[in-house]
């Protein structure tokens, strides 16, 4: 599947990979549902929050325990890997 590494705040790297492990917690919490909201208004509030959770479902995907808090500090301020 499609990897790719992206470095958190804390100086630490996570690698972006899809498993089904991942589909689960999107569904379990409600990702699509936040697509769809950020999709209809694309403000930048929406689109953290959907980036941050995104965050958070890799984290735990890939067998890193962490809040969706923690997943927010966490999360990159740029675009760059």
């Amino acid at each position: 599947m499609d990897e790719k590494v992206k470095h958190l705040e804390d100086g630490t790297t996570v690698e972006a990979k899809v498993n089904f492990a991942t589909l689960y917690y999107m569904q379990k919490f409600n990702v699509e549902k936040l697509i769809n909201r950020y999709e209809k208004k694309k403000n930048d509030e929406d689109g953290i929050e959907l980036m941050a959770r995104m965050l958070h479902v890799i984290l735990l995907s890939n067998g890193r325990i962490c809040t969706f808090e923690e997943a927010l500090v966490l999360m990159p301020l740029d675009d760059e890997g």
